[in-house]
């Protein structure tokens, strides 16, 4: 990037982020942020339970996709054995 436009950039850089501390400072003092605020640790385990909540109804589907593939495979097989029944020499 030019030399001539970094410049502007950092000064507006410097002038909106000093004007956003004291905005995020009065905000974390309001009446709303200090009835809603929740622990961190709370927020972990709700994370952490949705997340294993995901990785088994995941883990679920593929288990009935597999079934309903395995039931299909073996009709086709059925279908296919008496289309074409195996010889005996």
């Amino acid at each position: 990037m030019p030399h001539h436009l970094l410049k502007p950039l950092l000064s507006l850089g410097a002038l909106t982020g000093s004007v956003a501390i004291p905005a995020l400072a009065m905000a974390q003092n309001s009446v709303a942020a200090k009835e809603t605020s929740v622990h961190g640790g709370v927020l972990v385990i709700i994370t952490y339970l949705i997340l294993w909540g995901m990785i088994f109804g995941f883990v679920a589907l593929v288990m009935m996709r597999q079934k309903k593939a395995a039931q299909e495979l073996s009709a086709l097989e059925k279908r296919l054995d008496s289309l074409f029944p195996e010889q005996e020499d």
